[in-house]
């Protein structure tokens, strides 16, 4: 927001800031490398560049750069500290000391890059593995797209050598240029959804954007496991981080319930020793001779005040305890319903699959049968267009199911703890 019009001129308040009589601002001008959609204008100039230009507006500007968080956390404390102490010398200089020169105030230009600290999952998605998947299916959907753009190419030359010979009517040539162009479109579209998708990518992972990404594309043709629902739910009891966080939640309130208790049982103590003493001089005249006392014994120790002060805090450490107990259960029971939701859904990807890879084979067999008759003026062109839709459809669906089987079963694998 920093090149936005009014902010830009408000980098040239501090002309206005008397530091004997105002106060103080500290602008932190925040660097990630894009707005919406575009890189701001900042970010495509170089760091002298930027540091002349500020220098330029009145200001002293301090550089935070990196993208290590804990790094970056202490960086940014220390410059913190720094210019705070230099805005203070500032106004000391002009309300105690009399100078008039207007100064040049301190700023922080504070560089990071995109999604730096950003969540890893929204809404149970996991942004990585969603953002993978998500430019896989696209890649895939962009080479349906090509093949079909380059069938429909060649359906429409041989469409227009027939209209040169006044065999097809020129409408029929208009359905078939307007679905080419509609196909083209897509393409377009497509194209940019990858780049945008890469661009999440890449900033996920703190890789460049000139970097464009390629999937694996071995993974659609490796067998996942179809493992049954008891094994999973076994796997995440053991495995959940969330599930382990709520059981620790309820180890330590036992242990602290059994610290409030020991509060209520005897202590022994069990004490031996020795004293060397001489010679006695406290008599007179003095014995000069040395003596050596052992000793040993048992102690028994018994705070009567416990039996009414420690009440309170066991009925505390009960309830304490129930509760955990019961958030622990709780989650329990949500996340075996959210495994046994996920797996259903895996398996239903496995039918889709066969459903739409038999549905593909059909759409093929049903456009060759309707090209074929097409050219013996056996169907109409509406047949063709038709023919062709339902032939594309099905080789979309089908880049969907093959996709869906991947991410159901990473998100098996997040839900139960072992991604």
């Amino acid at each position: 927001m920093s090149i936005v019009s009014p902010l830009a001129t408000a980098w040239h308040s501090n002309k206005f800031l008397n530091p004997a009589t105002d106060g103080a601002v500290l602008p932190i001008l925040h660097l990630n490398g894009y707005k919406i959609s575009n890189p701001t204008i900042f970010s495509r100039i170089s760091h002298d560049e930027i540091r002349k230009f500020f220098e330029g507006c009145g200001w002293k500007p301090y550089f935070v750069e990196g993208d290590d968080p804990k790094t970056m956390h202490k960086l940014m404390a220390e410059t913190l500290d720094t210019v705070i102490e230099e805005i203070k010398a500032i106004q000391k200089a002009a309300r105690e000391d009399g100078v008039k020169e207007r100064p040049m105030w301190p700023m922080i230009v504070f560089r990071s890059p995109k999604g730096w600290t950003g969540p890893k999952v929204v809404d149970g998605k996991q942004l990585l593995v969603g953002y993978y998947l998500d430019l896989f299916k696209q890649q895939n959907m962009l080479k349906v797209y090509e093949k079909n753009i380059e069938q429909t190419k060649q359906v429409l030359k041989e469409l227009q050598a027939k209209g040169s010979e006044g065999i097809v009517l020129k409408n029929d040539i208009t359905r078939y240029e307007l679905l080419l162009s509609n196909l083209e479109l897509t393409h377009t579209q497509i194209q940019n959804t990858i780049t945008i998708l890469n661009n999440h990518l890449t900033t996920t992972l703190g890789l460049s954007n000139n970097i464009m990404l390629t999937p694996d594309t071995t993974i659609l043709s490796r067998v996942l496991p179809i493992n049954n629902e008891e094994s999973w739910i076994t796997t995440t009891i053991t495995s959940s981080p969330t599930l382990r966080q709520a059981s620790l939640a309820v180890q330590m309130s036992k242990y602290q319930d059994k610290i409030i208790r020991s509060e209520r049982i005897p202590k022994l103590a069990l004490f031996a020793g020795n004293k060397f003493d001489g010679p006695i001089i406290i008599e007179v005249p003095p014995i000069n001779k040395n003596f050596n006392y052992w000793y040993v014994g048992v102690g028994l120790k018994y705070n009567i005040s416990s039996l009414y002060k420690t009440n309170k805090a066991v009925s505390r450490s009960k309830f304490s305890i129930q509760r955990n107990v019961e958030q622990y259960e709780d989650t329990k029971e949500q996340i075996e319903l959210a495994v046994k939701a996920d797996h259903i859904k895996y398996l239903e990807t496995y039918v889709e699959l066969n459903t739409q890879q038999k549905s593909v084979e059909l759409a093929n067999q049903n456009y060759t049968v309707i090209r074929d008759r097409y050219k013996n003026d056996m169907a109409l062109i509406t047949d063709m267009l038709d023919a062709s839709n339902s032939k594309l459809t099905a080789e979309v669906q089908l880049v969907n199911a093959q996709i869906n089987i991947i991410y159901n079963y990473y998100k098996l694998l997040y839900i139960s703890g072992t991604l």
